[in-house]
């Protein structure tokens, strides 16, 4: 059950509705204490039963949440 696809940058923008409508918080991505990442941004995603997180680039996520 992929949210997107594939990981490049056009096709997370593509899909930027998707990850807006399940999309249920955020945080930055350098202050996880489970596989932090410099210069992203943490999304929580909540579909079905089913709650993951992935990471997004700072300008992918600032053009999907127009942060």
């Amino acid at each position: 059950m992929d949210l997107v696809p594939l990981c490049r940058k056009a096709v997370i923008l593509y899909y930027q509705g998707r990850i807006k409508k399940y999309a249920v918080g955020y945080c930055d991505g350098e202050r996880l204490s489970c596989r932090p990442k410099i210069d992203t941004v943490a999304i929580m995603y909540h579909r079905g039963d089913i709650v993951f997180w992935s990471h997004l680039n700072r300008d992918e996520y600032e053009q999907i949440f127009n942060a």
